[in-house]
């Protein structure tokens, strides 16, 4: 199984959730994906999360053994908390390509094409409203 688990902070940094999710391949080839647990943190460091992640997992009946590799974004916390755990880190593919395509929209040649489509964006979702 593969370990995927992301962490969200508010705006006003009152409360931090981080979510777990198991997924793998079943015996037809098919991915499935289950919730393990949203953990609710006052901290994002990587041993509070290595505590709060190990005992959200045990609700499942699941263990480290269980999992071959985590994927994460690039934050420092998650490459801690995988090292930590002992367990593989891939980089999550998405995560990468969205820091691709906001570097490219903020190109000075790019910048204006991308204010057009929103605004045509825009117009079209006021159009389809009607």
């Amino acid at each position: 199984m593969v370990l995927l688990c992301d962490g969200w902070t508010s705006t006003n940094s009152n409360f931090q959730l981080y979510c777990l999710v198991a997924a793998y391949v079943d015996t037809s080839g098919k991915l499935q994906q289950h919730l393990v647990g949203i953990v609710d943190t006052p901290s994002a460091r990587s041993h509070d999360l290595q505590r709060l992640f190990i005992a959200e997992m045990s609700k499942s009946k699941l263990t480290m053994d269980q999992f071959f590799c985590s994927v994460t974004d690039g934050a420092s916390n998650l490459k801690s908390l995988a090292e930590r755990l002992q367990v593989p880190r891939i980089h999550c593919a998405c995560h990468v390509l969205h820091l691709v395509v906001v570097d490219i929209t903020r190109m000075p040649d790019v910048a204006p094409i991308v204010e057009k489509c929103k605004k045509n964006c825009c117009k079209i979702s006021k159009i389809a409203e009607t």
